[in-house]
């Protein structure tokens, strides 16, 4: 519990603080490669200012199998007090989550879910995705250029050194494709 209180209450870096981000909108809960702010520009065609957040009783994983049969970014709920996936909270538009949801549910296989994250001590109800269970696969590695965009997102948003150490530490693949669209 200890350590999911420390990441929760944890204060922005300045660079972050004065943001504006206005969740009276479509609050977007990212996690995976579209907390890195270019990759989520590119599937918005904006980028977004966001905010670190939390989602306690749960898991990141790498389990979930892409379309290109690597490990992809998926939470898994667990309901354990000491578990937190720290994420970025981001203000979206409807037409945006549309996109979003054209993008990660239609073409990569993940279900919209609601899920309550805390985001500076306050608590907000945001959507995110989640693998389809038959696209779960354990032990699949992500390719090392999806890493590094999970990892660059973590350290953007000023995650904790020993959340960002984790994920560096993760095992990745090269991509065995010499030039690839989404690197």
């Amino acid at each position: 519990m200890e350590r999911l209180e420390k990441l929760a209450t944890m204060r922005q870096e300045p660079s972050l603080e004065n943001q504006d981000v206005n969740f009276d909108s479509l609050p977007y809960f990212a996690y995976g490669s579209n907390l890195h702010p270019d990759r989520l520009g590119m599937r918005l065609g904006r980028i977004p200012s966001g905010r670190r957040a939390l989602l306690p009783g749960a898991q990141l994983t790498f389990e979930k199998r892409g379309v290109d049969g690597s490990g992809k970014c998926n939470i898994e709920m667990t309901g354990t007090p000491d578990d937190g996936v720290v994420g970025a909270l981001f203000a979206v538009s409807a037409d945006e989550r549309r996109l979003l949801h054209e993008w990660e549910a239609t073409t990569c296989g993940y279900s919209v879910i609601s899920a309550m994250v805390t985001v500076e001590e306050i608590v907000v109800e945001a959507f995110t995705f989640q693998a389809r269970s038959e696209l779960i696969e354990p032990g699949l590695k992500p390719f090392d250029w999806y890493k590094r965009f999970v990892v660059e997102g973590a350290i953007h948003f000023g995650f904790p050194n020993d959340y960002i150490e984790s994920l560096q530490c993760h095992p990745s693949i090269p991509d065995p494709r010499s030039s690839h669209e989404q690197r």
